[in-house]
């Protein structure tokens, strides 16, 4: 392992060799290109807010993310699962169909889906389309089945 000769000092003053980044957090990890990746070479979801991630305040209430001041329900009236199952909020974000402007388009909505929480942040609108994202979609997807309206 080639170091810098500030890291090569430091390295020799502390007595070890630090680790690579992704063995010291594992979310920098780097995920091998594949057919499962979708051939991009990262981890199957993109953004994960309300898909396996939920926050939950010290007063009970459930988010899909933590920056996104949206609460699906309250583990203190109801179980967690019942509220990542079953909320309207929750159910709606997970549903690709949802997504709207270009993100709603494109060919990696499933994969990715852009910031929900940015997107309301920025826009005031949950499912508008990813204000930051600089990709266009390549290979748009031209037809696109309405989801069911759900109040927030």
């Amino acid at each position: 392992m080639l170091l810098s000769p500030a890291m090569q000092d430091r390295s020799e003053t502390i007595g070890r060799i630090p680790k690579p980044i992704y063995q010291r957090s594992p979310q920098f990890m780097q995920f091998p290109v594949s057919a499962a990746t979708g051939g991009i070479g990262r981890a199957l979801r993109g953004i994960n807010d309300g898909k396996g991630f939920v926050l939950i305040s010290h007063l009970g209430e459930v988010y899909p993310s933590r920056f996104l001041p949206l609460s699906g329900g309250n583990v203190r009236r109801q179980s967690l699962a019942d509220i990542y199952r079953n909320s309207p909020l929750f159910r709606r974000v997970r549903d690709s169909k949802n997504l709207e402007g270009k993100c709603g388009i494109c060919e990696y909505r499933e994969i990715c889906g852009g910031s929900r929480a940015r997107s309301f942040a920025m826009t005031g609108d949950l499912f508008a389309e990813e204000p930051c994202c600089v990709y266009e979609p390549k290979c748009q997807v031209t037809k696109r089945e309405e989801a069911e309206p759900v109040a927030v």
